[in-house]
C-alpha cells in the first residue's frame, strides 16, 4: 500500500499535519475506494437489489466523496508545509506521496463523472 511504510512506523496518528496527511491518505482510500470494490463484488454475486446499492454509491459516495475525502491529503500537506517544519515536509517520500495524492484527487472523480452512467445503464 501507498503508505504501509508510514504506517507501519507510526500508525494511524493526527499530531502534526503530515501525520493527518498520511493518515487520510489511508483512511480516505479505504472509505471511498475499499466500499466500493467490496459491493461492486457483492454486487456481482448477489441479487439485484445489490446492484442497485452498489449503482447508487458509484453515482453519490464515489463521486463526491472522492473529491471531499481525497482533497483532505492535499490540504493537510499544504497546511503542514505552512506549520510544520517547511524544509522537511515536502522532500523526498512525502513529495512523492503529495503528488500521487494531486493526482488521483483529480483522477477518481474524473472517472466517477465520465462513467458512472454508463454503469447505471449497464445496472438497468
Amino acid at each position: 500500500m501507498l503508505v504501509q511504510d508510514y504506517i507501519n512506523i507510526t500508525g494511524l496518528s493526527f499530531i502534526t499535519w503530515e501525520d493527518a496527511a498520511y493518515s487520510t491518505i489511508w483512511l480516505s482510500f479505504f472509505m471511498v475506494s475499499g466500499t466500493e470494490l467490496i459491493l461492486g463484488l457483492f454486487s456481482l454475486m448477489a441479487p439485484l437489489d445489490m446492484m442497485n446499492t452498489y449503482l447508487t454509491w458509484v453515482d453519490f459516495a464515489g463521486t463526491l466523496g472522492s473529491l471531499v475525502f481525497y482533497a483532505l491529503p492535499v490540504i493537510f500537506f499544504i497546511l503542514a508545509t505552512s506549520s510544520d517544519t517547511p524544509a522537511l515536509v515536502l522532500q523526498g517520500k512525502s513529495l512523492a506521496y503529495f503528488i500521487v495524492s494531486i493526482v488521483m484527487w483529480v483522477f477518481i472523480p474524473t472517472v466517477h463523472f465520465t462513467t458512472a452512467q454508463g454503469i447505471k445503464a449497464y445496472g438497468k
